[in-house]
């Protein structure tokens, strides 16, 4: 039981890393960047509050406003904050995949 469901958490976020790597690749080509942002974010936080329950996507919500805080001054277009807030998704997304195989192999026998 624990170990299908860790399996699936797995592949749950094999499939959200992929889909942010995805959509950082389409910044570049289209003219609504925020929008292709906004769609991957709620992707993921539906998948995460789905599969993994709502203290996990609230969790990845705040290690992302702990990451940056965006300097007085600093001017920053569309294309640049949707690319880095995803690359910062995408490693709270490896950090908890890390953990989930880590609780996987904790059960798995040997």
């Amino acid at each position: 039981m624990w170990e299908d469901r860790l399996t699936t958490q797995l592949d749950v976020l094999r499939t959200l890393i992929r889909d942010g790597r995805d959509v950082q690749r389409q910044y570049e080509a289209t003219s609504d960047p925020a929008q292709l942002h906004v769609e991957f974010v709620s992707r993921c936080d539906n998948a995460l509050r789905l599969h993994f329950g709502p203290a996990y996507a609230t969790r990845v919500d705040e290690r992302l406003s702990e990451d940056w805080t965006q300097p007085a001054g600093l001017d920053s277009d569309e294309r640049i904050f949707a690319s880095f807030d995803t690359e910062r998704r995408i490693a709270a997304l490896q950090e908890l995949m890390a953990q989930t195989a880590d609780n996987l192999a904790s059960i798995t026998p040997r």
